[in-house]
Order: C-alpha cells, then sequence, then structure tokens
C-alpha cells in the first residue's frame, strides 16, 4: 500500500490512528478551529469572538461556518481512531450528524438552544433536549472509546496496526 502523505490523511476515512495522535491533532484542531472563531468574530463581527458578542445571529452563522470547515477532519480523525479500535465508525458519523443537526437548529431557531427550560415551555424544548442528551451520552462514549482504550494490537481488518506492532520488522521496546 502506498504512504500517504499527511495533509490527505486530515481527509481520509481510510486506515488507522493510534490514541496519541488523536488526542495531538484533535487539539490542534480544536485550537485552530477556536483561533479562527475568535479573529474572525473580531474582523466579521467586531468583537473578540463570543466573549461580547452583540450580533448573535452573526455568531451563529459564523459558529455554524467554522463547524462546517472542520467536521470533516474531525470525523475522518475519529473514524480512523475507531478503525484502529476495530470498530466500524457508524458512532461517529451519528455524532457528526447530530453537531450538524444542532447548528442547522441553531440557525433557524435562535432561541433553540438557548432558551431556559422554564414555563411557559417552547415547542423547541423537547426536540432540543433530546438532541443534546443523544449528544452527550453519545459524545462522552466516544470520548472514553477513542481518547482512553487501547487499538487493537497488531493488523486488524482496516489495515496495519499504527505502531507497527505484529509487522515483520516490530522490535519490542526494552523492558527494564
Amino acid at each position: 500500500m502506498a504512504k500517504r502523505n499527511q495533509f490527505s490523511a486530515f481527509f481520509s476515512f481510510d486506515g488507522r490512528t493510534r490514541r496519541l495522535d488523536w488526542w495531538l491533532i484533535g487539539i490542534g484542531l480544536a485550537v485552530v478551529q477556536a483561533a479562527l472563531g475568535v479573529v474572525l468574530g473580531r474582523l466579521l463581527l467586531g468583537s473578540w469572538g463570543w466573549l461580547q458578542m452583540e450580533n448573535t445571529q452573526g455568531a451563529a452563522w459564523l459558529s455554524f461556518a467554522l463547524m462546517l470547515l472542520f467536521i470533516w477532519p474531525q470525523t475522518a480523525l475519529s473514524m480512523r481512531r475507531a478503525h484502529d479500535r476495530d470498530k466500524s465508525g457508524w458512532l461517529v458519523l451519528v455524532s457528526s450528524a447530530l453537531a450538524l443537526t444542532q447548528g442547522i437548529a441553531m440557525l433557524a431557531a435562535p432561541d433553540f438552544m438557548s432558551a431556559p427550560m422554564v414555563p411557559p415551555f417552547s415547542v423547541w424544548d423537547i426536540p432540543r433536549h433530546l438532541l443534546t442528551s443523544a449528544s452527550l451520552v453519545i459524545g462522552f462514549w466516544l470520548l472514553v472509546t477513542l481518547g482512553f482504550l487501547d487499538g487493537t494490537p497488531g493488523p486488524n481488518r482496516y489495515g496495519q496496526s499504527p505502531k507497527g506492532i505484529g509487522q515483520k520488522n516490530y522490535v519490542s521496546p526494552a523492558v527494564d
């Protein structure tokens, strides 16, 4: 199999990603996304990001645009991490779909995510809380399984181990 360059690896759903790379690249993507949000918020909306946002609808559009920009590499990264655990990654796709749904709902009904849960209740309250609850449960599950559990040692149905375990020229680390 030909080795792909690192830039195309950001967008590929094929192969496996080890846990350390998942954390480092994931944190890096989040930092870049937040920094872009702050800078673009200042340039486009006249405030320092979401800290002093008077234009909440503009902030919602900016958040959604950044989510669209980053959702593919974040989903691909998590999918490859799921592959390292010998899982199909369908839960990663469900999580991304929930995030997109929440983003669209935030644009369609600005009070969808921010309205308090007090009487009189809005027509949006039940779907909002179901969507938020599903996102939290799936997100927590993915955090535990992708972020803390080790991958499959050796090759699996998604490829060779990203750690090199199970390959012909693999040398085990020295043990004291």
